[in-house]
């Protein structure tokens, strides 16, 4: 068993491999606003400049690849991961990169499929997708 103590330090440890930044969101069903005479509501941030790793999960036998009218689209499996006290973060929620060591991943959405719980949390690891179109696909 660890001592809280442990525990700590593994989370900190764990914090120091955190190099990315996105933002996390929630969809609140748009509601007419009779004041600005428009809809409010669509994907709203809860957490900005949220410190993040996202790693690939994806391989042959995970990537799902599909046509759609007349272009072709895959579904990329990712794991992000986040601080282990970050337990806001639910399935559907959006995640979107603002900063990474690798810069083709900046400005990607991706969305919230499963989020981890068990004993001894050093951080929260969720699994996410993203929807890449083969034009998208293209430009990297």
């Amino acid at each position: 068993m660890l001592t809280d103590n442990e525990l700590d330090r593994l989370r900190l440890d764990q914090e120091d491999w955190l190099p990315d930044r996105c933002t996390l969101e929630k969809y609140v069903e748009p509601e007419w606003d009779d004041k600005t005479g428009t809809y409010q509501g669509g994907w709203e941030p809860y957490a900005t400049d949220q410190e993040c790793r996202i790693a690939s999960l994806s391989n042959s036998t995970i990537d799902r690849v599909a046509v759609f009218g007349e272009e072709s689209v895959s579904l990329e499996i990712h794991t992000l991961t986040l601080p282990w006290n970050r337990a806001d973060l639910r399935r559907e929620h959006r995640v979107t990169i603002t900063q990474s060591e690798d810069p083709s991943l900046v400005g990607s959405k991706f969305l919230v499929r499963s989020v981890s719980s068990n004993s001894y949390h050093t951080a929260r690891r969720v699994i996410v997708e993203r929807l890449v179109t083969s034009e998208e696909e293209e430009e990297s």
